[in-house]
Order: C-alpha cells, then sequence, then structure tokens
C-alpha cells in the first residue's frame, strides 16, 4: 500500500512538474512573437518613414530639374522669334547697310545675353557678324549644325562647340529665303557659360546634391565632377554600370527616376555611395539634351535623422527589456526546477 501512494505522489509531482514547465514555455512563446511583431512593427514604420523621405528628395529633383528644363526652353524660344523677326527683314535677307545697322542694334539689345549675331550665306559663308567683324569672310560650312541647316534648310541648334571667336558657345541657325529659295542663314551664339551659371550652378539638393547634363550623343555639357564637362559620359563613367544604364535612358529623351552608385560628390573622392536621381529631358528643335539632378542617399535619411535616432534607441531599448525579461524567466524557470526536484527528492524519500 505504502509503495503505490509513493508512486501515486511520482506522477501528481511529475504533472505538476509538466505544468510549471509548459507555463514558462507559454511565456517565452508569448514573449518572443510579441518582440518579433512588435520589432517588424518598427522597421517597417522605419522604412516607410525612408521611402517618404526619398520620395521628398525625388520630388524637389523632379521639380529642380523641370524647372531647369522650362527655363532653357523658354530662353531659347524667345531668342528664336526675335530671330525669326530678323530673317524676315528685307535688308537683313540682302544685307544691305540697313540690314547690318538692325542686326547691331538689336545685338547691343541682347548684349547680356548673346555674344555675337551673324549673317551667313547659302554655302556657309560669313558675310556679315557683330561685333567681331573680323569673322567675315570666313568659311563656317564645314561645322556640324551648319552642314544639317544648309542640307534641311530648318532652324538648328548645335551642341557646345568652340566658335571662331574662340570661346565655348551654343549656336542657334535661322533659315533665311529670298524669293522663296533657302539663301543661307541668321545665326547668333551663346556663350556656354552664360546657361549653365544661369541654370545650372546654382541648382542645389541639400549640400551635395547637383545637376548632370548630357547631349544626346552621351557629351556631358555640365557636370562637376573635375574633367568631366566635354567628355563622353559613355566613357568616363565606364567603371560605374549604374550609371551607364541611366544615361542609356537620359539619351533617349526618357523621364524618371534612377538609383545608381558613384565615388564622387562635385569634385570630392568618397567612398563608394548610393546617389537617387530624376532625369527629365529637354528638346531644343533639333536637339535633344536631358538634366538629371542626383543627390546622396544621405540627403534623404538627414531628413529623417531624428527619427531613426530615436527609432534605433526604441528598438534598443525594447530589445533589452527583452532580453532582461527573458533573462528572468529563464532563470525563474531554472529556480523553480531546482526545488522541484528537491521536492521530490523529499518525497522519494
Amino acid at each position: 500500500m505504502t509503495i503505490k501512494i509513493k508512486q501515486s505522489q511520482k506522477r501528481k509531482q511529475k504533472v505538476s512538474n509538466d505544468g510549471v514547465i509548459m507555463k514558462y514555455l507559454r511565456y517565452l512563446i508569448v514573449l518572443f512573437v510579441i518582440a518579433i511583431v512588435i520589432v517588424f512593427l518598427m522597421i517597417n514604420a522605419y522604412t516607410d518613414a525612408k521611402n517618404d523621405a526619398l520620395n521628398q528628395l525625388y520630388n524637389q529633383e523632379k521639380l529642380l530639374a523641370q524647372q531647369a528644363a522650362n527655363g532653357i526652353k523658354e530662353y531659347f524660344n524667345y531668342h528664336k522669334q526675335m530671330m525669326s523677326f530678323l530673317s524676315s527683314n528685307d535688308d537683313v535677307i540682302l544685307n544691305t547697310e540697313a540690314g547690318k545697322k538692325l542686326i547691331r542694334e538689336v545685338f547691343k539689345n541682347q548684349s547680356n545675353s548673346i555674344s555675337s549675331l551673324t549673317r551667313v550665306d547659302r554655302n556657309g559663308i560669313i558675310i556679315y557678324t557683330f561685333p567681331d567683324e573680323r569673322s567675315i569672310g570666313r568659311d563656317i560650312s564645314g561645322q556640324k549644325h551648319v552642314k544639317e541647316i544648309l542640307i534641311n534648310q530648318a532652324i538648328v541648334v548645335s551642341d557646345v562647340f568652340r566658335s571662331v571667336q574662340g570661346f565655348d558657345c551654343i549656336a542657334i541657325h535661322y533659315p533665311i529665303f529670298k524669293n522663296n529659295e533657302f539663301d543661307g542663314t541668321l545665326a547668333l551664339l551663346i556663350p556656354f557659360d552664360l546657361i549653365t551659371k544661369k541654370y545650372f550652378e546654382q541648382i542645389k539638393v541639400g549640400n551635395t546634391g547637383y545637376p548632370l547634363v548630357i547631349t544626346r550623343e552621351g557629351t556631358e555639357l555640365f557636370c562637376p565632377v573635375p574633367n568631366h564637362t566635354g567628355s563622353n559620359i559613355f566613357k568616363s563613367s565606364s567603371k560605374y554600370p549604374s550609371i551607364i544604364e541611366m544615361a542609356k535612358l537620359m539619351v533617349q529623351g526618357k523621364e524618371g527616376r534612377f538609383v545608381y552608385e558613384f565615388d564622387m560628390i562635385r569634385d570630392r573622392q568618397v567612398n563608394l555611395v548610393t546617389k537617387h536621381a530624376y532625369f527629365v529631358p529637354i528638346q531644343i528643335e533639333n536637339s535633344l539634351w536631358s538634366i538629371a539632378i542626383s543627390a546622396p542617399e544621405e540627403e534623404a535619411t538627414y531628413l529623417i535623422k531624428g527619427f531613426s535616432n530615436k527609432w534605433i534607441f526604441g528598438l534598443g531599448a525594447f530589445l533589452t527589456f527583452v532580453g532582461l525579461l527573458s533573462f528572468l524567466l529563464i532563470k525563474a524557470y531554472f529556480d523553480n526546477k531546482k526545488l522541484l526536484v528537491e521536492e521530490e527528492a523529499k518525497v522519494q524519500i
């Protein structure tokens, strides 16, 4: 009878021990599930905040790119209208003294935005120009944009080139017709540094964001990275596949956002950083340019720096709390288990 009672007590003790073990296991499981859910929610909140910051960055870049593109288009349209007026003037068409005087007067009124006004004949010879009249008689038919208008007889806008006067510029050639027959062009030159100062150099995103402007062929018209302006982006950035992918979209006249990696921020060499860009095409008559405004990712995450600091602190504090609570539960479990073992030993005695 005594043996049966002891066996019964052992079974009851074992059931009690199993119940205590299951209770602690349930506590731990519930704790870890809660911890996982909260960590997931915190990570999701940070991800949402970061995405919102990146969207704000893209929106800022898009606005700046569109403003620059629209400003350049308006600038060229203004000069196009002026040339349309001059090219229909009989004295300009015939290159009379009155026509030359008109060209001089118009130039003086526009001297803050153009560097010369030129009358070119049907063979590509300069027959009048102001202010550098020494260029009269020069043959410019070999210039790419001049060849194009001599063949197509339609307005052309050149890429950046070195003028016969010796400075980097952009030329606009407007066709002139005499008795409904092509009789040459009226051309104006715009100093390229004037365009860069007015539309590109002032663009900033945060402290390190900047614009990149390329032509249809990939020539970099503007880039603050040393030795890049004037080079071809497909050569200058050949070591960076992601930049090449973006450039391919830009030369196709596409618009959109892009993420790439580069190790330069303006004129500073840095470690490889992730950059976010928004690019917009600039269609000017026969020419296609594309402007991309880009900035390192830190310009976006800077906007949520306060949030991220609080997030890191909160996550660290929560994980510390979970770790401490887990430790206390496990310690309590083993302390209780030790106590149950001692009680079980007493029962056996």
